[in-house]
């Protein structure tokens, strides 16, 4: 997950050397890619349900965010985005993508990151 996350980086800067707080969540356009690319799917029908399924997560992530006032943790969110497209494509389960979250979290400093 942190190397998906820091290749996304990488991609982003190239394409947004700026970085705001408004162009941020733009990161997370990557996560199905990159997952996709990981995972050897090539499938747009796939892709596009990853897309889906991230997107519908990622509302009731953004949601409960603004409800208890916390703000956005981008790098957060584009691992949970990253775990959810490896979920759409039947690679994990929600329960490993809760433990590998937990341990990326604990790992990585995530705060860091931009």
């Amino acid at each position: 997950c942190y190397t998906a996350l820091m290749t996304a980086c990488d991609m982003f800067y190239q394409e947004i050397p700026e970085l705001t707080d408004e162009n941020k969540i733009e990161i997370l356009k990557y996560a199905p890619r990159i997952a996709a690319i990981n995972r050897g799917i090539k499938n747009e029908s796939e892709m596009n349900k990853a897309c889906g399924y991230i997107y519908e997560r990622l509302s009731q992530h953004v949601e409960s965010a603004l409800a208890q006032q916390t703000g956005l943790h981008y790098p957060v969110i584009f691992i949970i985005s990253y775990l959810n497209a490896m979920i759409s494509f039947g690679f994990i389960n929600e329960r490993l993508s809760k433990e590998i979250l937990e341990i990326t979290m604990k790992s990585y400093d995530l705060d860091s990151v931009f």
